[in-house]
């Protein structure tokens, strides 16, 4: 590691601060060398690495292991109606990620970030849509079904003010 210094104090021709400026200067200097110094020593502080890394598998490489008829049994297992449509909260989507599950298991891939659990507890609200009906020229409309309504958005106004950055002519 080479280390340079400059002292700055020899350019500095003040004659009655030469003496406390070159001092200070000094002082300053010293400072800034262990600063450098501190600066260069994070580079042995890093890890080492993984001593036996996992093999990376191309994705060329990983399609070619997908077969058609067994890529047809998940699918169609999948989508069968024993899952119920898979709606999230509803029994079929909790019969289809156990499902999931144990797919993951036999062909051997590990739960997240090493631990047991395969799932991850999110919280779920559900809404439901209110009873209602709108008679327009005797054609009667549903609620839900023929149309929606939401809340109406807060919004606030004010005013633009250009304070002349970022465009330039």
């Amino acid at each position: 590691m080479i280390t340079t210094i400059i002292f700055v104090s020899d350019f500095i021709n003040f004659t009655k601060y030469r003496y406390r400026i070159s001092i200070q200067m000094k002082i300053l200097g010293f400072i800034l060398f262990v600063l450098f110094l501190s600066c260069n020593s994070s580079q042995r502080m890093t890890a080492e690495p993984a001593q036996d890394p996992s093999p990376v598998i191309s994705a060329m490489n990983y399609a070619e292991t997908i077969k058609e008829a067994k890529l047809k049994e998940h699918l169609y297992t999948y989508a069968s109606d024993e899952y119920e449509g898979r709606e999230t909260g509803q029994p079929g989507q909790k019969k289809a990620v156990e499902y999931l599950k144990a797919q993951y298991i036999q062909m051997g891939i590990p739960a997240a970030q090493g631990g047991k659990n395969y799932f991850q507890d999110v919280p779920l609200e559900v809404g439901q849509i209110p009873e209602g009906e709108v008679i327009l020229n005797g054609d009667r409309y549903d609620l839900g079904v023929d149309f929606l309504t939401f809340q109406s958005i807060k919004a606030s106004f004010a005013q633009i003010v250009y304070v002349g950055y970022g465009i330039e002519d």
